[in-house]
């Protein structure tokens, strides 16, 4: 069968509509019942007394600040009106928002403009609206009390691990706008933090929009401090230590087969792609290494730590990285073709050091070392590297400095790379560990809960073992069967729906041996994979497993994509492997309850295998009964008209399409895939919240729709798009939701977003109208960053899969898109 490739389309398939979302707004809030003089008087009396309290203080000690961080309570079950409370013209700038109930929000007020919040209460005691209600209800109404911030208000982690009298390493996170500039914002950091012996590292500063995060050491005394006399203060989280939790074991001498499959190994000399392994460094003497990673590709943070390997982690997933499957080769006799080389960056410092920095700007810094001196490489990073909550850190699914600083690095993309990270790892030895209700119950690790990376989890298919000496007798199964997920590998099961589908994927992770009498746990090296190891004086081969070596198996994945698809765009890449993967029947088996529908066990699945494994034949080749599409494109999302800022068009593609032949199918049943990948802009704060305000972390978001079988082009268009609606319209009530595998309320999160279609072939002959269009981001709801004409890339994946060989769906679209055409729309 001839090599037939993904078709990539041009723009001549695709154009722009001036687009109105048909969503309607989430509605009027729940009010609580106030009898206004009453409750406004009561609230700012309270207001008044934090206000003289505090210019009491100042008089007494001017270095203070001359402003005030008030805590806002809120009442339970009800919402917080968070956006009126802050004026960036004025300087009033909320810190921070905590999603608890009730609600808290911290704001700084400056003295000079007290009368801001002054007069919102008078106009609300005072003045009705035209509906007659009070003016600012939805503001006031939902206040209970304003409070004196304390500790508490600005401590963004678990609360037994706020400092106490014992100095520790904290992330500080600042307030920055438009209003203030960043040197302002970080020199009187300085000068508060020298003021009171407080010790900082300023110079791996973090900066996004509207916030810097940098480190400081300290106790209770040095936080309160802090709020007393630094108006920029946003939020203080835990510094958490990464880990490199996995265990290899040694293994016989196997020099003789390591030699003759090095002399089996054919390394492109003109290879473009490098994998960057962000660790403990790498010992490239390895005789499979050391001729594709040479030493002008080590790199480490600081020149005192050394760039070979001081653990061995680092050496044992670049064997994986660079070979996949170490035994098939070791136990093969063809040659393996390398077309990507290595290169090691440690950003983990050996034991001992006591150096302090933003783990996002150890990360930033190894991006632009690397792409500086090879800038003509596309590089894959890979992060077998993660940090657990032991320091304090609550694992939400929240965005962190780290991952923030990831998605950043991605978007701001002019070199073509992308990030495999694992997703951390169980621990095993918990004697309360219990497989699959474990997995459930441990959180995905920081951090792996960037939206931009590919965060990888594992599954096994290693389920035998040979014990000839019986040492293992003890243990009577295998801990997971072959196809489930590994032991090992951690989810985001717990997390809260609006944050992304976390692990994406999952790879080969290894397993475990169960003794189901003691609820004893063992390794074994048949349940595990084989590696280089870091010190060849002692052994040439080891074994590893867990999340680690999943993720430098998806790293590997991901570098020969890359090779395959050099002129792709990341947004493709990355979209291909979600693209072709796909949930094993025992993944499917293992989470099905008895009263659960099918889309209640996908729902599952997302949160804990991703989209499942991916398939790298189906990433690279089409066959004549599968045919894959691929749109490579941009959208500008919003646009300014007058003081407003609105959604600006959605991309209509009217795709090539192999009609005829599958109208000849008829009512048999075919698939479709539809994958939508896109980078978003990151800007963390504590203020996002579950119903996306304007303080959203991404930028903007995509989602895709598809024409139903038996609907027009200005039906389906009317359909998604409020914009040209006649004044008589009236919804047609068609609907694809019972077509799709996952549907809409579930995959509509994150920058990917992936389904599948399944129908009647005849139907889908119809199906070739796919609208992709935007929801709303911060580049739209936070106007004065004037970020608002920005325009995102995206990749549009589209494949269509027949079960029948007798027909050939490729070959029609391949004439059409050779030809030239027009569209109409």
């Amino acid at each position: 069968m001839p090599d037939l490739r993904p078709l990539f389309i041009g723009e001549q398939y695709k154009t722009d509509i001036r687009f109105t979302s048909p969503q309607s707004g989430g509605g009027d809030s729940t009010l609580p019942y106030r009898n206004a003089p009453e409750h406004g008087n009561r609230l700012y009396g309270k207001l008044q007394s934090l206000l003289t309290s505090q210019t009491e203080l100042i008089s007494e000690n001017e270095s203070l600040n001359k402003g005030i961080y008030i805590e806002v309570l809120g009442v339970e079950g009800i919402d917080l009106n968070i956006e009126p409370l802050e004026s960036s013209s004025k300087d009033i700038r909320l810190s921070n928002f905590k999603n608890t109930n009730p609600q808290k929000a911290t704001l700084f007020l400056p003295l000079e403009k007290k009368d801001f919040l002054e007069k919102k209460i008078k106009e609300y005691i005072q003045k009705l609206t035209k509906k007659g209600n009070p003016k600012h209800n939805d503001l006031i109404a939902v206040i209970e009390d304003f409070k004196t911030a304390t500790i508490n208000s600005f401590w963004n982690g678990k609360e037994d691990k706020i400092p106490s009298e014992t100095k520790i390493w904290c992330e500080v996170w600042l307030m920055n706008n438009k209003n203030t500039h960043d040197e302002d914002v970080i020199s009187e950091f300085i000068n508060v933090t020298q003021t009171n012996n407080i010790e900082i590292r300023t110079e791996s500063n973090i900066k996004f929009p509207e916030r810097i995060i940098t480190l400081a050491k300290l106790n209770a005394e040095d936080i309160l401090n802090l709020i007393d006399s630094y108006q920029y203060l946003a939020e203080i989280r835990p510094y958490s230590t990464p880990n490199i939790a996995y265990t290899s074991m040694e293994y016989h001498d196997q020099k003789d087969w390591v030699s003759e499959l090095k002399d089996r190994i054919i390394v492109n000399p003109d290879s473009k792609v490098s994998i960057c392994i962000l660790d403990t460094g790498v010992n490239n003497v390895h005789p499979l290494l050391e001729d594709i990673l040479k030493d002008e590709d080590k790199h480490t943070f600081l020149p005192s730590w050394d760039i070979n390997d001081h653990d061995s982690h680092g050496t044992e997933m670049s064997g994986i990285a660079a070979y996949g499957n170490l035994n098939e080769h070791l136990s093969g006799i063809e040659d393996v073709e390398l077309n990507h080389t290595l290169a090691s960056f440690k950003i983990l410092p050996p034991t001992g050091s006591t150096e302090k920095s933003l783990w996002g700007y150890i990360t930033e810094q190894a991006v632009a070392i690397r792409e500086i001196e090879k800038p003509n490489k596309i590089h894959v990073y890979s992060m077998s590297v993660t940090a657990k909550d032991t320091d304090g850190d609550v694992l939400d699914g929240t965005p962190s400095s780290w991952s923030s600083a990831i998605d950043s690095i991605l978007y701001n993309n002019d070199y073509k790379k992308l990030f495999c990270i694992s997703v951390g790892n169980t621990d095993i030895d918990d004697s309360s560990f219990e497989y699959k209700n474990t997995n459930l119950k441990s959180p995905i690790e920081n951090p792996a809960q960037s939206w931009n990376a590919l965060s990888i989890g594992a599954f096994t298919q290693k389920d035998t073992i040979t014990d000839e000496d019986g040492t293992y007798a003890s243990y009577d199964v295998v801990m997971a069967e072959k196809d489930e997920i590994s032991p090992f590998t951690t989810t985001s099961h717990l997390w809260d729906r609006q944050w992304c589908i976390k692990p994406d994927v999952v790879f080969e992770g290894g397993n475990l041996l169960l003794n189901t009498i003691r609820n004893d746990k063992t390794t074994h090296d048949d349940l595990a994979l084989l590696t280089t190891h870091s010190n060849i004086y002692r052994d040439l081969i080891t074994w590893t497993y867990a999340t680690s070596a999943a993720n430098a198996l998806g790293a590997n994945f991901v570098a020969r994509l890359y090779a395959t698809f050099p002129e792709a765009t990341p947004e493709t890449i990355r979209g291909l492997v979600i693209h072709s993967a796909k949930w094993t029947d025992e993944m499917f088996a293992q989470f099905k309850e008895t009263r659960d529908s099918d889309r209640d066990v996908y729902k599952k699945l997302l949160r804990t295998c991703g989209y499942g494994v991916p398939d790298f034949d189906k990433a690279v080749n089409c066959y004549t009964n599968s045919l894959t599409l691929i749109a490579e494109d941009t959208i500008q999302p919003f646009i300014k008209i007058g003081n407003d800022i609105k959604t600006n068009v959605m991309n209509l593609y009217t795709l090539p399409w192999p009609k005829e032949a599958l109208e000849d199918l008829g009512s048999q049943e075919v698939e479709m895939r539809v994958t939508l990948s896109y980078f978003i802009e990151p800007a963390p704060t504590e203020m996002v919240v579950s119903n996306f305000n304007r303080y959203n972390y991404p930028s903007h978001g995509l989602r895709f729709e598809i024409n139903h079988p038996h609907e027009s082009i200005d039906e389906f268009k009317a359909r998604c798009n409020k914009h040209g609606r006649e004044d008589e319209f009236e919804p047609s009530g068609l609907s694809t939701s019972g077509y799709w595998t996952i549907g809409k309320n579930t995959r509509d999160r994150g920058s990917i977003i992936s389904d599948v279609w399944k129908g009647k072939a005849v139907e889908l002959a119809s199906c070739n109208y796919i609208a992709i269009y935007p929801t709303n981001g911060w580049w739209r709801t936070r106007k004065h960053l004037e970020a608002y004409e920005n325009v995102a890339r995206y990749t549009l994946i589209v494949s269509i899969y027949s079960p029948s060989n007798d027909i050939d769906i490729y070959t029609p679209v391949q004439v059409q898109i050779a030809t030239p055409v027009q569209i109409e729309i």
